[in-house]
């Protein structure tokens, strides 16, 4: 009788264990799923050789926008320093920001080399984010470069909060570079500079 009862509860464990273990693994698909269309809809993109530079840089940002939380990437990025801007600092931050990764991340991209890119896993984190890594495969020579996008659910979809190059993030790169302009030269200052790197 204990060796079926033991039985009996391996088995309700293998059961439990088996039904947290699905709802995770269709979620991980869904974020492979997610990264794979916007990366396939970037390369299409950039590979139209009927387009100009400046048309790529358009439709990639775009693509961006909607795929990616710029909002609470700003936000972040500008750390503690959020909470003592004024209201028209943050809304004038909140723009120029916008303008400066819109233009800054993609305009990596629309001259395109090659590349490809393998999507080789993605996991669920402790926060229920994901991390999902994507190897960019160079197609003259150049080394592989392996990135992590930083995904988080948002409503009925997903967006990307972090990119992690090489192993270095851009969010917390960008919150110790701004943090020490907003130390030294204010929050006004920033804004500037923003500004003048859009426009650059």
């Amino acid at each position: 009788m204990s060796k079926m009862v033991h039985n009996m509860r391996q088995w309700l464990l293998s059961l439990v264990f088996a039904l947290f273990a699905l709802p995770a693994l269709a979620a991980g698909e869904d974020v492979k799923a997610f990264a794979d269309k916007l990366a396939g809809n970037a390369l299409v993109i950039v590979k139209n050789e009927k387009l100009s530079e400046a048309e790529k840089q358009s439709q990639l940002e775009a693509l961006f926008k909607i795929n990616v939380d710029i909002p609470w990437v700003a936000k972040f990025v500008m750390g503690k320093h959020w909470k003592a801007a004024t209201e028209q600092q943050r809304s004038d931050y909140l723009s120029n920001y916008e303008k400066f990764i819109l233009k800054n991340y993609t305009s990596k991209l629309t001259s395109y080399s090659g590349q490809e890119y393998k999507i080789l896993d993605a996991k669920k984190d402790a926060d229920g984010d994901y991390l999902l890594t994507m190897e960019v495969v160079s197609s003259n020579g150049d080394p592989n470069v392996l990135m992590d996008y930083r995904i988080r659910k948002v409503g009925t979809g997903f967006k990307i909060f972090d990119i992690i190059v090489e192993g270095v993030s851009m969010i917390t790169t960008q919150r110790s570079e701004f943090g020490s302009v907003i130390t030294n030269q204010g929050i006004e200052y920033l804004i500037e500079a923003l500004k003048k790197k859009t426009a650059s």
